[in-house]
């Protein structure tokens, strides 16, 4: 059981927490300073208490393992013994000569009283017993022919004298142990109702324990989620001012400065666009979530796949595209592109985190309202492929997200969940593979919309995605290839022509400038995530095979210089 002196030490923290979150601090390095000491208490506290309640669960695991195994087990013996129960009083009807449709009816259907049953089972059940039954069985199948048990008939022997046959023991009433000074009855059905005696109290023993840690699990769920939510909110509080493209009432954005607005407002435009301009022409719309983290620039193929995806993005064939370049919250970009639209240039810049669950489930929303609207339907049925075909590319899991948006699983479940405003119905389907299979989402009478939704892991941070339990309803694409580091472009060997003059100099001058300007646009702005170029690893610096390379170069280029000189002499 968890140490109740955590959860007291995680309320305290939570109210303190709860009061600075909701005081209107100017932000200067006294509230930053209480806003880090706040955090790390918390973050303190909510460790300790989701260490046992990771306990909590790991000890609850088994039991609920056994206790479904013992429940399933008590249910199939009493299956067994009722059936048991049947077939033995089944052979006494017969033994009584009692008509063949009434032994069916026993034997084959549940049409009357166990204590009825057993009535007629013991040892030394007379004809009133036998009659008893009959009379109740005739209430439930009218047809039954007339019939009497005499006593002669109820005294004939047992078939089975020996008792080898299933049901061929007969029943020893309480009072016949008694005068027999037996303890136990030793017929097929005894037998089963001795094992579930074994099996009751075992469950009893589980259910109470599995119980009693459920409780505590209950106990420590609702502070851990408020502690949760408190913990990124205090950490956003004064450097993330939310998100320019995904902002909302629960989700506000505060501009920093003109190119923020410019930036806001840019992406308002977008969404205004989609949602006045969107017609069946522009289906299928294929929404692009593109990872721009840090990590896709610093490995040549997940940098060559992502300038690939946003290529491809930007010139579509057929209908619209929809692309997100994501990274952190305050780092989104949107692009809305159709196949005629002209050329344009884009410059990528790499962001510090991965956030892409809550983006997807947030521009589904958006777009519920847009797509009730179209006759989605009879362009299904034309095209014979969903509208809607979300594809993200990411080379992590993502780590910002709420935590029931943090897994794929618990994205799917938001999504299926989303209703269409007008019908107050649920609107979306996400599908693998083609419609063909299918086949409800054809019919005229449907009224879902059916999503496709690929995700492509790439990098090594890709491996962690690949590993997860990904839901049915996604497609997961192994892209994963072995790392391929970027560095700076190693110096050609120097060649040193008559007169002295270098003749590949201005060409690998201008390779450089052009390295480095390319590594300018997609190197990340914040400095968190590539630092100082002069003094970190990233894509500007060398390594120390390229560093070898160029003074193997220089030592070449000095003894060719030597060679001439010698010559000239």
């Amino acid at each position: 059981m968890p140490d109740h002196d955590h959860l007291e030490a995680l309320r305290s923290s939570l109210e303190e927490a709860e009061d600075l979150v909701g005081s209107d601090m100017e932000p200067d390095s006294t509230s930053e300073e209480l806003i880090s000491a706040c955090r790390s208490d918390l973050k303190r506290r909510l460790g300790k208490t989701s260490t046992c309640l990771s306990q909590l669960r790991a000890q609850l695991k088994p039991l609920k393992k056994s206790l479904n195994e013992k429940k399933a087990e008590e249910r199939q013996l009493t299956k067994e013994r009722l059936l048991q129960l049947r077939g033995m009083a089944a052979n006494n009807l017969s033994r009584v000569c009692a008509p063949e449709a009434a032994v069916r009816e026993i034997r084959f259907q549940d049409v009357c009283s166990e204590s009825a049953l057993l009535s007629i089972v013991a040892l030394g059940a007379g004809p009133e017993d036998f009659n008893a039954l009959y009379d109740e069985l005739c209430l439930k199948v009218p047809d039954l022919p007339l019939w009497q048990c005499t006593s002669e008939a109820a005294a004939q022997p047992e078939r089975d004298l020996l008792g080898m046959c299933p049901g061929g023991k007969p029943h020893l009433s309480d009072a016949e142990l008694k005068r027999r000074k037996q303890n136990n009855c030793f017929c097929s059905m005894c037998l089963i109702s001795a094992k579930l005696d074994r099996l009751v109290p075992e469950i009893t023993k589980l259910a109470a324990q599995a119980g009693d840690i459920e409780c505590e699990i209950r106990k420590c769920e609702p502070p851990l989620r408020r502690a949760r939510r408190l913990l990124r909110r205090l950490g956003t509080k004064g450097d993330v001012h939310g998100d320019p493209v995904f902002c909302g009432p629960d989700r506000p954005y505060e501009p920093q400065d003109e190119a923020a607005v410019a930036t806001h407002m840019a992406a308002q435009a977008e969404w205004h666009r989609l949602e006045s301009t969107l017609t069946s022409a522009d289906l299928p719309l294929r929404v692009v979530f593109l990872d721009k983290s840090g990590s896709m620039g610093f490995d040549a193929v997940t940098y060559d796949a992502l300038q690939l995806g946003l290529n491809n993005c930007l010139n579509p064939t057929a209908g619209a595209t929809l692309t997100f370049l994501f990274a952190a919250p305050g780092e989104t970009q949107i692009i809305l592109r159709r196949p005629n639209d002209p050329p344009m240039e884009f410059n990528i810049h790499l962001g510090c985190a991965t956030w892409f669950n809550e983006p997807i489930l947030r521009t589904l929303k958006f777009l519920a309202p847009v797509v009730e609207k179209l006759s989605v339907q009879s362009w299904l049925m034309q095209a014979g492929q969903p509208p809607l075909q979300f594809l993200c590319m990411t080379d992590g899991a993502d780590n910002c997200s709420p935590s029931d948006l943090s897994t794929l699983g618990g994205l799917v479940q938001q999504i299926k969940e989303i209703k269409g405003p007008v019908s107050q119905e649920r609107l979306y389907a996400p599908i693998v593979g083609p419609l063909t299979r299918h086949g409800s989402m054809m019919k005229e009478t449907n009224r879902k919309i059916p999503i496709w939704m690929v995700w492509i892991a790439t990098g090594m941070g890709g491996l962690a995605l690949l590993q997860s339990s990904a839901p049915p309803e996604i497609c997961l694409v192994d892209a994963v290839a072995a790392p391929s580091y970027r560095e700076s472009e190693a110096l050609p060997d120097i060649s040193i022509a008559e007169g002295g003059q270098d003749t590949k100099q201005g060409s690998a001058d201008q390779r450089r400038d052009g390295a480095k300007q390319e590594n300018e646009d997609l190197c990340c702005d914040d400095a968190r995530c590539c630092g100082d170029a002069q003094h970190s690893p990233g894509v500007q610096r060398g390594t120390a095979a390229s560093r070898a390379r160029r003074r193997m170069s220089a030592a070449r280029a000095v003894d060719s210089l030597t060679d001439d000189a010698l010559q000239l002499a």
